[in-house]
Order: C-alpha cells, then sequence, then structure tokens
C-alpha cells in the first residue's frame, strides 16, 4: 500500500488552481482601418492587463500572451496584444466569431479569458 502525504498534495493542488488565470469583463468593441483592412478588438480593462503582465505569462512575441477566450457559447485560442497607447491588450475579434454572436462595432460585449501556455 502507497502512503500518501495529504498535506503535500493539498499545497500543490492549491497552487495549480492559483497559477490558473481566469479573467471576465465587458469591452466595447471598436474597428481599426487601413487602407487594405479593417481589424475588430476588444480592450482588456487596465487592471486585468497589470495582472497578466505581472504574472510573466506574456512571454510569446510582442509582449502577446496565449488566451482560451470565450464569448456567449463560442470559445477559441487566440492570442491577446499590448497596446502601447492605453497599457492594456487587445483581444482580436475576427468575422466568424462576431457572426457567430451578431457582435458590431461600438456593442459591448462580454468576455472571460485564460491565460494558457
Amino acid at each position: 500500500m502507497i502512503n500518501y502525504d495529504l498535506s503535500l498534495i493539498k499545497r500543490i493542488l492549491r497552487n495549480i488552481v492559483i497559477a490558473t488565470m481566469f479573467f471576465s469583463f465587458s469591452s466595447e468593441v471598436f474597428k481599426y482601418s487601413t487602407e487594405k483592412a479593417s481589424w475588430y478588438f476588444a480592450k482588456l480593462p487596465i487592471d486585468i492587463a497589470k495582472a497578466i503582465k505581472l504574472s510573466k505569462k506574456s512571454k510569446l512575441g510582442f509582449g502577446s500572451a496565449r488566451v482560451m477566450a470565450i464569448i456567449n457559447q463560442t470559445q477559441w485560442k487566440t492570442s491577446i496584444f499590448p497596446e502601447s497607447k492605453s497599457g492594456s491588450y487587445l483581444l482580436p475579434l475576427k468575422a466568424e466569431i462576431r457572426n457567430e454572436n451578431k457582435i458590431l462595432e461600438g456593442g459591448v460585449v462580454d468576455i472571460a479569458i485564460e491565460i494558457i501556455h
């Protein structure tokens, strides 16, 4: 029979839960256009952006971070990108996601993200 140190297992599990970064917020959708294309984004609240930056989990190119994003019943993997002007991150919203959830420019959406590796 194997003896398990339950207090050690509890500490390990508690650290795993703490290491998971999950946030939910509401954001107004805005469009960024050039002559050739347009992109739609939702800006993360600054307090959430600061928590992500402090976590050291934003080690990808250009300071981006991989996330699992959820809007309504739609879930997808993407990246969030730092915006130097505001000090926050931007979540890109591709056409498929906007169409599926009837998201329009200027609309406010409820979003959940989990930082992933």
